[in-house]
């Protein structure tokens, strides 16, 4: 049996990011059981955004500069993406 984190993810640790992701929509393919769904697409990447913004501004104890270079992406793109998902930036 595995350990689960308080939120009730894994905490068995996946050889990649990839492996993970994959595990986790197949889990989530076998839950769907066939039911009809749409925007499947926009809906993974924002679950999957949303915790990387997150994480790494949290790793980056807040500071949004910090953030968007480790990320790769303009600062303004990321205030614009905190905003969209509602996140809560604040130091460690």
């Amino acid at each position: 049996m595995s350990q689960q984190h308080d939120d009730g993810t894994n905490m068995d640790r996946c050889a990649s990011i990839q492996a993970c992701i994959r595990g986790n929509l197949e889990e989530f393919f076998e839950h769907l059981d066939g039911a009809d769904t749409s925007d499947l697409y926009q809906r993974i990447l924002n679950e999957v955004e949303q915790p990387l913004l997150e994480l790494t501004l949290q790793q980056c104890g807040g500071n949004q500069s910090r953030a968007a270079k480790m990320l790769g992406i303009n600062r303004n793109t990321l205030k614009k993406k905190i905003d969209q998902h509602q996140i809560k930036s604040r130091a460690k």
